[in-house]
This record gives structure tokens, C-alpha cells and sequence, in this order.
């Protein structure tokens, strides 16, 4: 995977987290910027964790799947259109 695609996914990621603190942030009575900090710091924190777990199980997966990975990408994104029709 190059950067380009790299960089598209951060963005998508960095943007999915945004929303998130956004809609938690509107959802506060009053905003206080203490507040505002430790909600961001916690959003980056968890998607940074959870990044990092998924990059190392399909660091360790890889052997086990390679030969039919395009297979499960297919079947997961049949299984989600089917739920989207």
C-alpha cells in the first residue's frame, strides 16, 4: 500500500473521529475548553489504540488469510450492501 492510499485512510479515520467529538461537543450544556481538550485527547487516543490493534492482528494474520483475503473482502462487502438494500 502506498502513501496516497495511506494518507486517504488517516483522512477518512482523522474525519469519522471528528464527527464523533463534534456530536459529543453539541451535546454538552456548556462547552469549556478543559473539556473540549480531554474529549479530543480521548477520541485521538482510542482511534490511535485501535489503529494500532488492527494493524498488528493483520500483521500476524497475514499468513493465515493471504491466499483468500480477497474472498472475505468480497463476502463483507456483499453481506454490507445487502444490508444497505
Amino acid at each position: 500500500m502506498g502513501f496516497i492510499e495511506l494518507l486517504c485512510i488517516a483522512l477518512g479515520l482523522s474525519m469519522d473521529a471528528f464527527t464523533v467529538a463534534i456530536c459529543q461537543g453539541l451535546r454538552m450544556p456548556q462547552m469549556r475548553y478543559r473539556q473540549a481538550a480531554v474529549v479530543g485527547i480521548y477520541f485521538g487516543a482510542f482511534q490511535a489504540i485501535m489503529l494500532t490493534i488492527g494493524w498488528l492482528m493483520g500483521v500476524s494474520f497475514i499468513s493465515y488469510i493471504e491466499s483468500c483475503d480477497h474472498w472475505i473482502a468480497f463476502v463483507l462487502l456483499v453481506f454490507l450492501g445487502g444490508k444497505i438494500i
